[in-house]
C-alpha cells in the first residue's frame, strides 16, 4: 500500500542519538545531573544544571575537551556554561550520575515536511499539505505523530535525563524549525520546565530554554 510505503519513508528519517540515564553498577559515568558542580572554578552564584564528559559529543565538529557544565542563574533565560578539566579521574558530586545508551531519534512531523524525500514531497503537494496541522489531520499524519510521540522522551514519563544529538522538537512549527541550525548538541528532559537545548554557534555554543 502507498500509505505503508510513505510511513516507512518517514521512519527512515530517524537519526542515531544517545540517551543519558541513571548510572547502574559497572557503567561509565558520562554526565551528572544537578547536585554540586565538578569543574574547578565554577560560578558559586548559579544552580548547577548538568555536567557532561565531552567525549560523549562524538559527532560534534568543534567540541570542547574535558567536561562541559551548564548553569542556571536567577532568570528564566539567564543560563551559562563553561568547560574545563577535572582534578580527579572520576568526577565527585552529590548529583545523579548518568551513563550513555545508544538510541534512535525520529523527526517531529514538521521536520518530515521539510526533510521527506521526493515521493513524500509529491504526496504532500498532491494533498495540499503545507503545514504541520494539515499533515496531522490526515490518517497518515496522525499515525506518524502517534509513533513519534511514543518514541520521544518529551512526551513520555521517561528515565531519560538528556538526549545527545538526534532530532529536536518543532517549537515554532515548520517555518522556524531550523532557527538555530540543524545540529542539536543536547536536549534535557528532567526537571522541566524548562527543557534546555545546546546548539553550536560560530566557535562557541548557544543555550536555549524552552517552555510549552
Amino acid at each position: 500500500m502507498l500509505e505503508d510505503d510513505l510511513f516507512d519513508r518517514m521512519m527512515s528519517l530517524q537519526r542515531k542519538c544517545i540517551y543519558l540515564r541513571e548510572l547502574q553498577i559497572g557503567e561509565r559515568i558520562v554526565a551528572i545531573w544537578g547536585g554540586s558542580t565538578v569543574i574547578p572554578g565554577s560560578p558559586a552564584d548559579c544552580i548547577h544544571w548538568c555536567s557532561l564528559d565531552c567525549s560523549v559529543f562524538s559527532d560534534i565538529t568543534k567540541k570542547p575537551s574535558g567536561w562541559l557544565s551548564i548553569f542556571r542563574r536567577s532568570g528564566f533565560q539567564d543560563w551559562s556554561f563553561m568547560s574545563g578539566h577535572l582534578n580527579v579521574d572520576t568526577p565527585i558530586s552529590n548529583g545523579i550520575l548518568l551513563a550513555a545508551f545508544p538510541a534512535n531519534s525520529l523527526p517531529p512531523p514538521a521536520a518530515v515536511l521539510i526533510y521527506g524525500d521526493d515521493l513524500l514531497q509529491e504526496w504532500f503537494e498532491n494533498n495540499n499539505i503545507f503545514d504541520e496541522q494539515q499533515f496531522l489531520q490526515t490518517p497518515l499524519g496522525a499515525r506518524y505523530n502517534e509513533t513519534y510521540q511514543r518514541s520521544c522522551p518529551l512526551y513520555q514519563d521517561t528515565d531519560v535525563f538528556i538526549q545527545i544529538g538526534g532530532w529536536h522538537a518543532a517549537w515554532g512549527g515548520v517555518a522556524n524549525y531550523n532557527e538555530f541550525g540543524n545540529q542539536l548538541i543536547l536536549w534535557t528532559f528532567r526537571d522541566f520546565e524548562p527543557w534546555v537545548e545546546l546548539w553550536p554557534c560560530d566557535s562557541s555554543f548557544r543555550l536555549i530554554a524552552r517552555i510549552s
